[in-house]
């Protein structure tokens, strides 16, 4: 049998006499994947070997593959069983299918999925990509391939980590998808033959993902095109295309509009971590503004009409924030200020707007106003408004002013893992910086 064969070459796992060949599963540009059954133990498996013919560097570069994927382990990353160190080869937990063979199944059937399974898998594999970027690892090639599913979608797990880095290292001198790449990735390989991409890129490529299983479309490829790589990197996607409804929650709209900005230095987001909070149902703002709605004696000015009314303003503003409607939240928060001048939510929100909408100075003024009107006593409340004026002054470059503020904010909340998220990125990820 030619696959048995080509697994006896030179292995030190002695792969032909351990395992029993099911099926080819893939081909890529210099590795094959078999499904296998591991003997003994009698579970499936997949056996990731070089195709015959490839150029023997190229063991070093699938060894260095499953170094990086062993390093992670989390219920969304396909694991890493066993490593031939003669060939390369890589024995890897066995997943029924790729999300790009689902959707092709969906398409024949001329069906797609249900709104519900498409969040699902939406946020497992944010919650894998997010274990990565902790971990310091950026994939590089997030696609359908490459995120593999099982029949009932129960499990979700990214895979291939073939064109992975840790984040600051030497670039990768090898070729991933155009389809789902960033625009910026597709320049470096373009400019300088190296695929290079930072979390954000990531992020990009499964906001395309995300577009796809929900929309059930390319945000960027339209019918007819002969090459992808020109269309992401030179035109953008229709908003209107992306609506939220019943079933969508405005949050993951807002979450998807966020990944798909094609210039790196205007996102908002950038890591998973940060983007999986931004879908979770408690919201950066929800600590000290969503639960202040209800009125309270925040000033001796004015009337207790006013400080009703300014708060239901302030509601409708955080609502327009959670929306990604930030010039409409700040005109509402601004309105709930000219009613209540002493509203410690309404700055944080007007803070959020301002700051979503790249007005960083103006921003950190409101959150600074917020602390001065928030009670020292009001532990929570604060540490949200530290946080969000970290956030800011980590966009202006100030990571040490940023850092100063994250720490402040963890000794008031220690629970809170954004708080710790972004901990980790100023002040242990930029002392460099000066920190």
């Amino acid at each position: 049998m030619a696959e048995a064969a080509e697994l006896s070459i030179g292995s030190s796992l002695d792969l032909h006499r351990r395992y029993t060949l099911v099926e080819l599963r893939g081909r890529g540009n210099y590795g094959v994947v078999y499904k296998a059954v591991q003997k003994g133990l009698e579970r499936n498996v997949a056996i990731k070997i070089l195709r015959k013919g490839v150029a023997g560097d190229k063991i070093q570069h699938l060894k260095r593959e499953g170094w990086l994927q062993g390093q992670l382990s989390h219920p969304n990353i396909v694991d890493v069983h066993d490593l031939d160190e003669e060939t390369g080869a890589l024995v890897l937990e066995y997943v029924d299918m790729s999300l790009h063979e689902k959707l092709q199944q969906l398409e024949l059937a001329k069906k797609t999925f249900e709104p519900a399974q498409a969040l699902q898998i939406i946020r497992k594999c944010l919650e894998g990509l997010a274990h990565a970027h902790d971990k310091g690892v950026v994939h590089g090639d997030l696609k359908p391939a490459n995120i593999l599913i099982s029949n009932n979608l129960e499990e979700v797990k990214i895979s291939d980590f073939g064109v992975a880095r840790i984040f600051g290292t030497a670039e990768v001198a090898a070729e991933g998808s155009d389809t789902c790449a960033a625009p910026e990735v597709l320049r470096s390989w373009k400019e300088r033959g190296v695929w290079s991409g930072d979390y954000s890129s990531d992020l990009f490529s499964l906001g395309i993902v995300a577009y796809v299983i929900l929309y059930g479309k390319h945000p960027f490829l339209r019918s007819g095109m002969v090459s992808p790589r020109s269309f992401i990197m030179h035109h953008d996607y229709l908003p209107d295309e992306l609506a939220a409804g019943e079933e969508i929650p405005a949050r993951y709209v807002k979450l998807i509009r966020e990944l798909l900005v094609k210039e790196r230095s205007q996102r908002q987001l950038t890591s998973a971590r940060q983007a999986l909070y931004e879908i979770s149902p408690e919201t950066e703002l929800d600590l000290g503004v969503k639960l202040s709605t209800s009125p309270g004696p925040s000033s001796s000015t004015a009337s207790q009409a006013q400080i009703f009314q300014a708060a239901e303003l302030q509601s409708m503003a955080f609502e327009l924030n959670d929306e990604g409607s930030y010039f409409e939240a700040e005109e509402r928060a601004t309105e709930a200020l000219k009613l209540d001048p002493r509203s410690a939510p309404a700055y944080h929100t007007r803070g959020f707007s301002r700051s979503r909408q790249g007005r960083l100075k103006e921003a950190i003024l409101d959150f600074d106003k917020a602390l001065e009107l928030t009670p020292a006593s009001a532990a929570r409340p604060r540490a949200k408004i530290l946080y969000n004026r970290a956030f800011a002054k980590m966009k202006m470059g100030d990571y040490a002013g940023s850092c100063s503020d994250i720490k402040q904010a963890q000794k008031l909340d220690l629970d809170d893992p954004k708080i710790a998220w972004l901990l980790k990125t100023v002040c242990n990820s930029h002392q460099s910086s000066g920190l």
